[in-house]
């Protein structure tokens, strides 16, 4: 009897042991795969300002309640619809992102407004919502900006943004309005209320982390998204945008900056190609 149970104790260690090993060998396989992924910051706004008013001046929207008392809407703007010579009238607004991330970063944006009626009636002031048919027509910079908010109200950036850890990145939103187009004028009493979410991920499985985006909304993927980058004059600090290229060279766009012509020189100083350097 000692006999057998020695065997099967035996055969019960043999099979703990081979168990042991393969397990050990699962989970040295397992951990056997790495990535390196560079971690870091990602922050980025968007900077509404208007031409001809300082920028330093409240643009926010300040409305008072039924008790007269002034208030502020923290990071929404009043724009005017009626009045030209009002220093926030809709021709006048522009907007910039400002990214200051220290690792490549892609960005989306989602504007707000509402078309807004304010009147006042025994002393009491009031606004109702309107409804709008279709977003309100400004001259969003859809150059480098693709438009998904039919989808899901967000504008997203066409590149990845390259890192810099001295200097702001700075990309035009909303430019100039549109050229010799004439703005039909509303009512007196009415405006746009106006504001951004701005949402910004590290460019590594940030999309597909944070948005559940594998993809592009136009169906790229992001890792072969094109990359902005930025050099800067040393003398006069222009910067040369791989994105936009130089007409006044005939660089197309898409044109790196290692790619352009040896004699190649800064548009606006003539400084040589060798007098630049990377935005980092």
């Amino acid at each position: 009897m000692k006999k057998y149970a020695s065997l099967l104790s035996t055969i019960v260690l043999t099979i703990l042991s081979l168990l042991t090993l393969s397990i050990s060998s699962y989970l040295l396989f397992f951990y056997e795969v790495e990535d390196t992924v560079e971690v870091g910051m990602v922050d980025s706004a968007v900077k509404v300002y208007f031409f001809g008013q300082d920028p330093e001046e409240n643009i926010y929207y300040v409305v008072e309640n039924d008790q007269n008392e002034s208030f502020e809407k923290t990071g929404v703007v009043r724009i005017g619809l009626s009045d030209p010579d009002d220093p926030q009238f809709v021709k006048n607004l522009r907007a910039d992102v400002i990214v200051n991330s220290n690792v490549d970063t892609f960005i989306r944006i989602a504007p707000l407004e509402q078309l807004t009626l304010t009147y006042t009636v025994n002393g009491i002031t009031r606004e109702i919502a309107l409804t709008q048919d279709d977003y309100f027509r400004l001259n969003y910079n859809f150059d480098k900006f693709y438009d998904n908010r039919s989808v899901d109200g967000y504008l997203y950036f066409k590149y990845k943004i390259k890192k810099s850890s001295t200097v702001s990145i700075v990309i035009p939103l909303i430019k100039e309005y549109f050229v010799d187009e004439e703005f039909f004028l509303y009512e007196d009493n009415y405006s746009l209320q106006f504001g951004f979410i701005i949402e910004t991920v590290q460019a590594v499985d940030g999309p597909l982390n944070n948005w559940g985006q594998s993809k592009t909304p136009w169906g790229e993927d992001w890792s072969n998204v094109w990359a902005m980058n930025l050099h800067i004059c040393g003398n006069c600090e222009y910067m040369y945008d791989s994105t936009i290229g130089d007409e006044s060279q005939q660089i197309p766009p898409f044109t790196d900056f290692e790619d352009l012509p040896g004699d190649w020189k800064c548009p606006i100083c003539e400084n040589s190609k060798n007098g630049f350097h990377l935005l980092t």
